[in-house]
């Protein structure tokens, strides 16, 4: 299955997701993008959980209002956890659109 429709299926179910779902969806990002998945692992550490599932969906080019929605969380939250993770990995300020874009290049460099 495309890991793009597949996170889609989550995406449409309009809540916060399980801890079992969130097992899936890391299966998912390990398997369709082995390099990013193992660059995520390393930098777990660093930037929390929180911080890991933010990056796993915005690197999958989902909007904000979707990240939280999947964390059953807020907008803002999602941005602030972004904006940590931007300047905890790159040293940089920034917004969730530019974390999105630094994870996505992260799989094109791998």
């Amino acid at each position: 299955m495309n890991l793009n429709i597949a996170i889609l299926e989550f995406v449409n179910k309009h809540r916060a997701l399980t801890d079992e779902e969130w097992a899936a969806v890391d299966a998912l990002v390990r398997d369709g993008l082995p390099e990013f998945h193992t660059f995520m692992a390393v930098c777990k550490t660093a930037i929390g959980l929180a911080g890991y599932r933010v990056c796993l969906l915005l690197r999958l080019s989902l909007r904000v209002k979707e990240v939280a929605m999947m964390l059953g969380t807020s907008s803002a939250y999602v941005s602030k956890v972004s904006t940590t993770v931007l300047r905890r990995l790159w040293d940089e300020e920034g917004s969730s659109m530019e974390l999105g874009k630094k994870l996505r290049a992260v799989s094109l460099q791998s």
